[in-house]
């Protein structure tokens, strides 16, 4: 369907959901290999940096859309209509957003302001074919101990498949074994790192130990979870 879309030059907006290792980056290998072997430009995009790199010619969406780190309503997208990066967008026919789910509502809506602005059309993204995909239950709430992943697991699970009581709102209640504190930022922010890396003094002098590819997904997810509470 979403070739068929851009075959067709029609706008779209489609979300991939699906638990980790089912298979999502290797649709977006797959879109990304077939429209390039066509010749068409196709922005791979992903909110975390980890993320990003496992895609061909991937970056961050701050990176490719200059969005601001602090967006907010009234913020836009640093980016001049007459730059390379400006031109690249507007050739562009498709725009893969992974990890969607942990982006700040703003930096999304900044983005579609921008590409409105550039391509002069008032369909949502300026008319683009866009793919956000992600995990719902990747969204980690923040913790503080590893040794409670497995409670951590069973509650994600949850909340992805809707079991999870909610309130009359539908808000979802984070255990309190299951949170950091905040006090303030640059406390918050030593606690958070003491939580992830509790043998940071000891440990880091070792490679292995700093480059973990689980403590740098870990990290990031948590933090960017963090400035959204």
């Amino acid at each position: 369907m979403i070739i068929d879309v851009i075959q067709k030059g029609k706008s779209g907006i489609f979300f991939i959901d699906g638990p980790g290792g089912t298979g999502k980056t290797l649709f977006y290998r797959a879109l990304l290999a077939h429209l390039r072997s066509k010749k068409l430009m196709a922005i791979a995009a992903a909110t975390s940096g980890v993320a990003a790199a496992i895609m061909p010619g991937g970056r961050t969406v701050h990176s490719h859309f200059k969005i601001p780190i602090d967006a907010n309503e009234s913020s836009e997208c640093t980016m001049s209509k007459q730059s390379g990066a400006a031109e690249l967008l507007r050739r562009s026919k498709l725009f893969i957003w992974d990890e969607a789910p942990m982006a700040k509502r703003w930096a999304i809506e900044n983005v579609d302001k921008l590409l409105k602005d550039l391509m002069g059309n008032d369909q949502d993204f300026g008319g683009k074919v866009v793919v956000f995909g992600g995990d719902f239950r990747q969204v980690l709430p923040v913790v503080p101990k590893a040794t409670i992943h497995q409670t951590i697991s069973a509650s994600l699970v949850r909340v992805g498949n809707g079991e999870e009581p909610t309130d009359t709102e539908g808000n979802i209640r984070i255990p309190e074994e299951m949170i950091v504190k905040y006090d303030n930022e640059e406390d918050s922010i030593k606690r958070l790192i003491r939580a992830i890396f509790p043998s940071l003094n000891t440990r880091a002098h070792s490679a292995d130990y700093m480059t973990d590819l689980r403590n740098i997904i870990f990290v990031e997810k948590l933090w960017r979870r963090s400035e959204d509470v």
